[in-house]
């Protein structure tokens, strides 16, 4: 688990139009300008995550079935006790509205230059990816003997998306990294290989995370073995600087112990909270 503070937010954009709320329409215009009408064109499918919607704003307070559609994209899809599906909106001006029945969201329909506009760049993604494997491909086969040390997970993330293609890919890089840079070679790694010593601390956490979570991975990711050679390179630089290694298990411990107590702090807030529900 990483620390809490390590998070980044991010930033919203929002329209405003002369309609008020996200450029609605009045229930008089509402299928004429947006080309639909007011029928499920998915056939009761579920609206997935992401998708662009016109959502009939608190329609079930609105007078005498006033309707009023707005643009916004659905940030989350659930069910209630009946099974019923739900849908909460973020609207394009920064409102939301959460638990909003299927008859008052549609999908905003795509134009034909949308769509090809679409089609141009899902052909341009699938030729950039075709040329991404064949530089992995080349990388992967000239894989070095001599890498420098990266002082952080992303910087390591990056250089097995270079050069590996399967887990053993993975540990070989690991130990030639340890290999070439070891502290009994020259004592000025010490402190590059400290910051190593907490970054494969932090992998070794990720792969048994991923084990948790989805299993091996077959011969192809082979996660648990991942975990033995990142076992056996930890001990053999344990070996390389006692001293280092005992302080950043200190430290990473500590850290995942804050981070287990605020969960645990959480969890009880919350279940005060249900205790406190009428």
């Amino acid at each position: 688990d990483e620390d809490p503070e390590e998070e980044e937010g991010t930033e919203s954009e929002c329209e405003e139009s002369d309609a008020g709320l996200g450029g609605s329409e009045d229930e008089a215009s509402a299928d004429e300008v947006s080309g639909e009408s007011g029928d499920d064109e998915d056939g009761g499918a579920i609206l997935a995550v992401g998708t662009k919607v016109k959502g009939n704003y608190h329609a079930e307070e609105q007078f005498d079935g006033h309707e009023n559609w707005y643009e916004g994209v659905i940030t989350d899809v659930r069910s209630d006790k009946t099974g019923n599906t739900l849908y909460d909106i973020t609207y394009d001006d920064g409102d939301f509205e959460e638990g909003m029945k299927p008859e008052y969201v549609r999908r905003i329909k795509k134009s034909k230059e949308e769509r090809d506009q679409g089609n141009e760049k899902e052909q341009r993604m699938n030729r950039l990816k075709i040329k991404k494997l064949k530089a992995k491909k080349k990388a992967r086969s000239e894989m070095p003997y001599v890498f420098e040390v990266p002082t952080t997970l992303e910087a390591l993330h990056d250089m097995i998306g270079n050069f590996a293609s399967t887990g053993s890919d993975v540990a070989l890089i690991i130990q030639r990294i340890h290999a070439s840079n070891s502290v009994r070679l020259d004592k000025n790694n010490k402190e590059k290989m400290q910051n190593f010593f907490d970054v494969l601390l932090r992998r070794f956490v990720e792969v048994g995370d991923a084990i948790y979570s989805s299993g091996d991975g077959g011969p192809e990711l082979g996660r648990y073995d991942q975990l033995n050679a990142l076992t056996q390179t930890l001990y053999a630089m344990s070996q390389d600087s006692p001293g280092c290694a005992g302080a950043v298990w200190g430290r990473r411990l500590g850290i995942m112990q804050k981070a287990l107590a605020k969960r645990l702090r959480d969890a009880e807030f919350i279940s005060a909270d249900d205790e406190d529900a009428p």
